[in-house]
């Protein structure tokens, strides 16, 4: 499978479960985030299966805690910093669920626990990257695939 496979992949994914779950739309794909200045909330998640690796996202605080106040179905105001952070690791493993999920047949993986990643811009070799553009602002999804045995 390519990157851009992937990348579609990532981007119905989102879309799914940010509709569904979060009541938020993905509008499109963009180039890169237009609040690279402010402060980030990632997490991640790891996976074992026929497929290997790990997948993440990332979005402006500000964006985190709409996601957030919109599952709880709470105002923004409501949301304290601890729900926002467990809130956005469970977004990540509902994402990196549904994107295994399209990779095809009824493979069955072992993810981890989801956590905060402090490592926002997860970048390098293997690292297959997507913006998208939400009602409520920018997030970023990606994972890093290991090499097929």
């Amino acid at each position: 499978m390519e990157p851009t496979d992937f990348q579609s992949l990532m981007t119905s994914s989102a879309d799914e479960v940010l509709n569904s779950m979060f009541f938020v739309g993905v509008e499109s794909n963009a180039d890169e985030c237009a609040a690279a200045g402010e402060a980030w909330m990632a997490a991640r998640v790891t996976f074992r299966g026929p497929r290997s690796g790990a997948f993440g996202i990332g979005a402006p605080l500000p964006t985190a805690k709409t996601l957030a106040a919109n599952f709880l179905g709470q105002d923004e105001a409501e949301i304290q910093d601890a729900q926002m952070e467990e809130v956005f690791c469970e977004l990540s493993n509902m994402i990196c669920g549904a994107f295994l999920s399209r990779l095809g047949g009824d493979n069955v993986y072992d993810l981890s626990h989801p956590v905060r990643d402090d490592a926002v811009s997860q970048a390098g070799e293997g690292v297959v990257c997507r913006w998208l553009q939400l009602d409520e602002g920018q997030l970023r999804v990606w994972v890093r695939m290991e090499p097929l045995s």
